[in-house]
C-alpha cells in the first residue's frame, strides 16, 4: 500500500514539473530520423565544419528540411505553401540552434515551419 501511494505522489510531482517545463522536443513519443534528430550542438559543429569545408552537411539539413515540411504539409490544416531557400533554413537553424542550444533540429524545423505559415503547433518557439 505505501509503494502504491509512493508511485501516485511521484507521478503527480513528475507531471506537474513537465506542465512547467518547456518541451525541447516537439513530441517526445516520435521517433524523428536522419539529421534532424540531431542535437543542436551537433548542428552547429557540422555547421562548423561547414565553413572550414565544402559547405555539403548544410546541404543534407536543407535536403532534410524539405522533406520533413512535405510531410508536415501532407496533414497539417494549414500548409506551408513557400519555398524556403538553403540559406534562409540555414541562417534559421543557425539562430534557433544558437538561442537554443539544449534543442534539436527537429525543434526548429518546427518553429521555421510554422514561421512559414505552416498550421499553429503545440511548441514554445521563441521569436
Amino acid at each position: 500500500m505505501r509503494k502504491a501511494v509512493l508511485m501516485i505522489q511521484l507521478a503527480v510531482v513528475s507531471s506537474s514539473a513537465m506542465a512547467e517545463t518547456p518541451r525541447l522536443i516537439p513530441n517526445p513519443y516520435v521517433n524523428y530520423y536522419g539529421v534532424g534528430a540531431n542535437t543542436c550542438g551537433q548542428y552547429l559543429e557540422d555547421r562548423e565544419k561547414d565553413r572550414k569545408l565544402s559547405g555539403i552537411r548544410g546541404s543534407f539539413y536543407t535536403a532534410w528540411f524539405k522533406g520533413y515540411v512535405s510531410g508536415f504539409n501532407q496533414f497539417a490544416s494549414k500548409q506551408v505553401n513557400v519555398q524556403l531557400e538553403h540559406s534562409t533554413v540555414l541562417t534559421y537553424f543557425d539562430k534557433w540552434c544558437r538561442d537554443n542550444p539544449s534543442g534539436t533540429v527537429v525543434g526548429a524545423a518546427l518553429c521555421l515551419t510554422g514561421a512559414s505559415g505552416g498550421a499553429p503547433i503545440d511548441f514554445a518557439c521563441k521569436p
